[in-house]
């Protein structure tokens, strides 16, 4: 699966101990493929996402 395109970060808060990422989109194979996976493997891929974008991120 190629990596998401567009991600949507909170416009407040930044730089605060806890954030909430508002949205991420895909769309066309890379969306069905996603949709078509576990709940508990979207976290994982998620989580995996989110490392390269914040090393250490999936440790909080």
């Amino acid at each position: 699966m190629k990596a998401q395109t567009q991600i949507w970060y909170p416009s407040s808060g930044f730089h605060s101990q806890r954030g909430v990422l508002t949205a991420a989109y895909n769309r066309g194979r890379e969306a069905r493929v996603f949709g078509a996976l576990s709940g508990e493997d979207r976290i994982s891929l998620a989580l995996k996402g989110g490392e390269k974008l914040h090393p250490g991120y999936s440790n909080h």
